[in-house]
């Protein structure tokens, strides 16, 4: 590779033909032997060689700084190349065809400056300054030849990489391009693709003045970095890719009909679109997005706000439900908007802060609007994205399965703020369905999450209907009649124990110390046993120490605990008959 060290103007000859025939004059032919594989190695080549060899399949050379030029136009397609300290390299004559070579270039300490004639299939380089990739679309054919070098190139290629250019403050890219790679472009501030071009794919990398794109040929592929001055771009089904772009308070206008945004690490404040199918988001200083033709899916990755696809809004979940039933409040057709939103693509975390989100609203908000919005959001964790949301399924599901997928240590939570919806509206038509999932929990994971949040409302005074409380009992008989315990029983248990100790129920707590004591083993039933004891549950203690000598040696520290919690004091008097109740330890 010819390191141009006055960074002027490439020394690459302008005129195809005069260029073809220095290629061609006085070339020299090495002896090269294939291995097995079809590989071959070349070293100390100097001036102009020709490679013609057709079982040929991959060639290194290296040490060859005397080298000016390789011609391989005469191997077969599809040849893999790789070049490694050949400072003096300034052009090589791939195979023609439609299936290209792939190059790798190891460019050393000087820039590289290279041109590259015949099918490219893929051609990959790294020097000191960086490193830069241009490969052929998928599914298409090999770029005819690729040109290294700082001023667009006059042969006909159809890839140009280009390191530190100098460009006009307004270039249109030259129509037989398809593919151009600007590294720090010197005063570009507007970039033109006419229709009739065929440019598949631009990049652009410390792009300091860069600031519009206008792709006038539709689908193509923009990557950018490191353009903080980009405030607009347009093109039609286009995907463009972002990463470190914007600075603090820059709004971005893509226009066109973009299918795919992708923002990483930018700074952008505010995106306005037109439409788009996909915003990939990884930015948390992007604030804001206004699609007005919709978003069909938002993904995002981090702990980023959810943005919204139909209307601006800002920051958390809350301010955004907030926002959008003002809206509904005072616009009859925003209700699809609102339905829009529960079908954004979140993570499990951005899911409980949707759903705490629209139990913050019950106090300003119609709860059978909220509990509807609710229904959605729980039809949206077993959808596919593609889905449009459908009221009537999610009122319908929400009655067959309580079924969430939050993150294990934050599902608690999340079910008391759909228990908290739900109260809203137990006594109305819509709550019907989850109603009767409710009243006979035969699901461990349901009667926990219901013992759990009725022991936390108790404790902070709130109210709740009696026939929950009936729930629990109904829920407890069906799960204690299984002969068997695991881990989700054992905690449904434990939570229907901790709220009967709560409520003083000794009623629940009469079931638990016969399913403990009927069907499980000593190793399983000790735990609560120990806690019935602590509450003042009688016959709890000689049900201990038998416990506690059936405990085999493996469980020494379990047969202590039993032993100990026998003849212990009690803790509180719960779930005594004795209607005398003395001091009691906090529980």
């Amino acid at each position: 590779m010819r390191h141009d060290k006055s960074h002027g103007r490439s020394t690459l000859a302008a005129n195809p033909a005069e260029e073809g025939n220095r290629m061609t004059d006085s070339l020299s032919d090495p002896d090269v032997i294939p291995d097995h594989c079809g590989g071959a190695t070349l070293t100390d080549l100097a001036g102009r060689v020709r490679v013609a060899h057709g079982h040929l399949r991959a060639l290194d050379v290296a040490r060859s700084p005397d080298l000016v030029g390789l011609d391989l136009a005469h191997c077969p397609p599809g040849l893999h190349l790789t070049l490694q300290d050949c400072a003096r390299l300034e052009w090589i004559r791939l195979p023609a065809g439609d299936t290209g070579a792939t190059v790798h270039l190891d460019a050393g300490d000087g820039r590289p400056e290279l041109l590259v004639l015949g099918a490219v299939e893929r051609l990959d380089c790294c020097w000191s300054g960086g490193t830069f990739e241009v490969q052929a679309p998928r599914h298409a054919r090999p770029l005819n030849g690729v040109a290294i070098q700082p001023s667009p190139p006059d042969c006909p290629v159809e890839g140009w990489v280009a390191l530190s250019p100098s460009l006009p403050r307004s270039w249109t890219v030259p129509p037989a391009l398809r593919q151009v790679w600007l590294h720090r472009p010197q005063g570009l501030v507007d970039v033109h693709v006419e229709a009739s071009g065929r440019l598949d794919h631009l990049v652009a990398t410390d792009a300091e003045a860069l600031a519009r794109l206008r792709l006038a040929r539709t689908g193509v592929r923009v990557q950018l970095r490191t353009c903080p001055g980009l405030s607009e771009a347009y093109n039609e089904d286009g995907v463009l890719h972002m990463t470190d772009c914007g600075h603090r308070g820059a709004i971005l206008h893509a226009k066109g009909g973009w299918r795919r945004l992708t923002f990483q690490r930018c700074s952008f404040f505010d995106v306005h679109a037109e439409t788009v199918e996909v915003v990939i988001q990884r930015s948390p200083r992007v604030n804001h997005l206004h699609v007005p033709g919709g978003v069909h899916a938002i993904t995002t990755h981090g702990h980023f706000p959810v943005l919204n696809g139909a209307l601006g809004w800002y920051g958390s979940e809350a301010n955004g439900v907030r926002q959008l039933l003002g809206t509904h409040r005072d616009r009859d057709d925003a209700l699809s908007t609102l339905y829009g939103w529960t079908w954004l693509e979140r993570t499990r975390a951005q899911r409980l802060s949707a759903l705490r989100a629209l139990e913050e609203a019950l106090d300003e908000h119609d709860p059978e609007l909220l509990w509807r919005l609710r229904c959605l959001l729980h039809l949206r964790v077993r959808s596919q994205p593609k889905r449009p949301p459908d009221m009537d399924e999610a009122l319908r599901v929400a009655g067959n399965r309580w079924h969430w997928d939050f993150n294990s240590d934050l599902w608690l939570e999340g079910r008391a703020s759909d228990l908290a919806l739900y109260r809203a509206v137990a006594d109305q038509p819509v709550g019907e369905g989850f109603g009767r999932l409710l009243h006979c929990p035969g699901d461990p994971h349901t009667l926990h999450g219901l013992a759990w949040t009725l022991r936390r409302w108790h404790g902070r005074g709130d109210d709740w209907p009696d026939d929950w409380t009936q729930a629990i009992d109904k829920g407890l008989r069906r799960i204690t009649r299984r002969g068997y315990m695991n881990r989700a029983i054992h905690d449904a248990v434990q939570a229907v124990l901790q709220l009967a100790v709560r409520l003083r129920d000794r009623a629940l707590a009469d079931l638990i110390f016969a399913f403990a004591r009927d069907r499980l083993t000593p190793e399983h039933g000790a735990p609560l046993f120990i806690t019935l004891a602590q509450h003042g549950y009688a016959p709890a203690r000689p049900r201990l120490m038998v416990v506690s000598r059936k405990l085999n040696w493996l469980q020494e520290d379990l047969r202590q605990q039993a032993a100990a919690a026998a003849i212990a004091r009690v803790r509180t008097h719960a779930f005594s008959i004795d209607t005398e109740t003395p001091q009691e330890a906090s529980i």
